[in-house]
């Protein structure tokens, strides 16, 4: 008897063929859920959000439906994921942490008539369904409140009662595959916007089958791994790395809840927990550990019980932004691990990765080669020219793939024909170069990292490299302020490591100079033998915070803004 309707679309097969094995579980313990379970959940999440065909907008071009969805980092994110997705919505994602007017932006941006939210963030919603605000927008509960039947079948499902749930490979024998297209939208991620205004970026089924199967074939994601997920899951790097390519492929997602130093560290220490083997971050989350581990706060036992766990991993990635040499070489010193590193978009998904294998071609600060099915090439933005292939030129980073890499911006057709070049290739706005033996190298983002100082053009990235080389300096971030006589005046924002703080018994005003702290005139001494003149800060301020949005990116803008008050 066929009791589970699901859209016959390729992520849903994938699930499907998992059966009764465990999807995710929570760093806390107590809590686990099969790919059975998170099916047949999601399943009564899409029959309360109301069931659309899903079509193509082709045939269909009225079927675009977005559905917000407000949800804690763990399962109930993924039942709410692919609950829209069984509905026929397209799932718009939205940080729960995220501020009133961001998340208010998103909705009347996106369109949004429903939004599916968890019950813990209500009053983040509330203000915005009322008074002035006004949206008009349909609120369906994530976890089913006084809904006795939903609940009876949850708790039926999860105590074994439902015997499809534990069928194992007979458990497709229950499913009724509904005709659907992949053609249709699945979901609309917003861009960080922190270069501009942010932007729905909106991706069909077959364009987020295409993005896990690349990086499963690229990192050989497989059902024995079990990955630490903590980043959040409105952007890319949290929602496709560490969540949909790992249940693509079979494996555990383990939320942890928490982007904390401090609890990454005594997850890895925890001998009681299962063994992890793959661990994904920003430069940030590198950074806080390597600042964690040298405080001295970790016991020795703890300490050796972590950096073992870290040695027996198989992988281990960063991205997002770009990763100090230095901290790449501590990492290594650490764990035996050379962190690949890698590089994607929004727009594109993965584009380029450093190697699997042979781990002895991962080389700090580049990216590697393209990602399975993807082309890239870079272009001189005011001659249109190729120059991949010139020894020592940067030029824009330009993608472009077989399975197409995004459908659009949701509502600005006019950015999105303006996104691509006559030869139909995404202009991602960052320069890069090119190296035959170390392959592609992100020298920064066109509209913010270039700098123009003195008649020069300066990367910001390379600047803040040589600088997070000081012994002193936990994090570093170089800009450029508008400036009558040099264009763009350098400018470095460093925050000081806590050890080196605590030494100087340091106190009072965060931005007054300090005996035996870092000041503009020893940056320079230090730096005199790295950068060439022209690149040296010409103020540098000195700071206890440097602000960061979810994924850890500083917004350039923003931080100009606060230095200029």
């Amino acid at each position: 008897m066929k009791q589970l309707p699901l859209p016959s679309l390729q992520i849903f097969r994938q699930l499907v063929d998992h059966g009764p094995k465990i999807a995710t579980t929570s760093s806390k313990g107590g809590f686990n859920l099969t790919y059975s379970e998170i099916l047949q959940e999601s399943a009564l999440i899409a029959a309360r959000l109301g069931r659309t065909v899903i079509s193509s907008p082709s045939t269909s071009p009225s079927t675009f439906r977005p559905i917000a969805l407000l949800a804690p980092q763990d399962h109930t994110f993924c039942l709410g994921f692919m609950g829209v997705l069984q509905a026929g919505g397209a799932v718009v994602p939205i940080y729960s942490r995220s501020p009133q007017r961001e998340i208010e932006f998103i909705l009347q941006d996106s369109g949004c008539a429903q939004v599916l939210l968890h019950p813990e963030f209500r009053s983040n919603l509330t203000p915005l369904l009322r008074g002035s605000k006004g949206l008009d927008i349909e609120v369906v509960d994530l976890i089913p409140g006084t809904d006795q039947s939903d609940l009876e079948k949850i708790a039926a499902m999860r105590m074994g009662k439902d015997k499809a749930a534990m069928l194992g490979h007979q458990y497709s024998e229950i499913v009724e595959w509904i005709e659907s297209s992949e053609n249709a939208d699945a979901v609309v991620v917003y861009t960080s916007g922190t270069t501009g205004r942010p932007k729905g970026v909106v991706k069909t089924h077959a364009q987020l089958a295409e993005m896990c199967k690349g990086v499963v074939k690229a990192w050989n994601y497989a059902p024995t791994d079990r990955v630490l997920e903590f980043l959040p899951l409105h952007h890319l790097h949290g929602l496709l790395n560490k969540c949909l390519a790992v249940l693509w492929a079979g494996g555990v997602v383990e939320f942890l809840g928490s982007a904390n130093a401090n609890a990454i560290w005594d997850r890895l220490a925890d001998p009681t927990k299962p063994m992890l083997s793959m661990f994904h971050a920003v430069p940030t989350i590198y950074a806080l550990m390597l600042e964690e581990l040298e405080s001295g706060r970790m016991d020795e036992a703890s300490q050796k019980r972590a950096l073992q766990h870290l040695r027996q991993m198989r992988l281990i990635v960063s991205g997002s932004a770009a990763l100090p040499q230095c901290r790449f070489l501590k990492w290594e010193a650490l764990t035996g691990h050379r962190i690949l590193e890698r590089y994607g978009t929004t727009e594109a998904g993965m584009i380029l990765s450093n190697p699997l294998t042979p781990v002895s071609s991962r080389f700090p600060g580049h990216v590697g080669a393209p990602f399975p099915g993807v082309d890239v090439r870079l272009v001189d933005p005011e001659t249109e020219a190729d120059v991949t292939r010139e020894p020592g030129k940067q030029g824009e980073v330009r993608v472009r793939s077989e399975h197409g890499l995004f459908s659009r911006y949701h509502n600005r057709s006019e950015v999105t024909r303006k996104a691509f070049d006559e030869d139909n290739w995404y202009k991602t706005g960052d320069l890069g170069k090119y190296d035959p033996e170390k392959g592609f190298k992100i020298v920064g983002r066109l509209s913010a990292d270039i700098l123009n100082s003195g008649g020069y053009k300066i990367s910001a990235l390379e600047i803040e490299a040589a600088i997070q080389e000081h012994e002193q300096v936990a994090e570093v971030v170089v800009l450029g302020r508008c400036h009558s006589k040099w264009g763009d005046e350098v400018v470095a924002v460093v925050r000081i490591k806590e050890t080196a703080m605590r030494s100087a018994n340091v106190s009072g005003n965060p931005l007054e100079k300090r005996t035996g702290l870092l000041t503009t005139e020893g940056l320079h001494d230090f730096l005199a033998s790295r950068l060439a003149s022209h690149m040296l800060p010409r103020t540098m301020y000195i700071v206890n915070l440097i602000p960061k949005n979810a994924m850890g990116k500083v917004d350039k803008r923003v931080l100009l803004e606060q230095l200029g008050k």
